[in-house]
């Protein structure tokens, strides 16, 4: 039986804190759900970590409902 693990990761405002968080991370599957944030989380992502697959809410949906997108 093979055993898919993903990693979902909710943000809002993370620019600072990506590197810390995806560190180690690569090569696994992650998921980022962006709750609209107004600094540069979503442009950090798709420049320096394109091999994470990542949700932009329009609107901040806070952790739970973030999750659950």
């Amino acid at each position: 039986m093979e055993l898919n693990i993903y990693f979902v990761i909710v943000t809002y405002n993370a620019e600072k804190w990506l590197s810390y968080c995806l560190k180690g991370l690569e090569g696994n599957q992650v998921i980022i759900v962006d709750n609209n944030s107004k600094d540069q989380t979503i442009n950090s992502i798709k420049s320096f970590y394109e091999w994470v697959h990542l949700i932009e809410s329009k609107v901040n949906l806070g952790f739970g409902k973030g999750n659950n997108l």
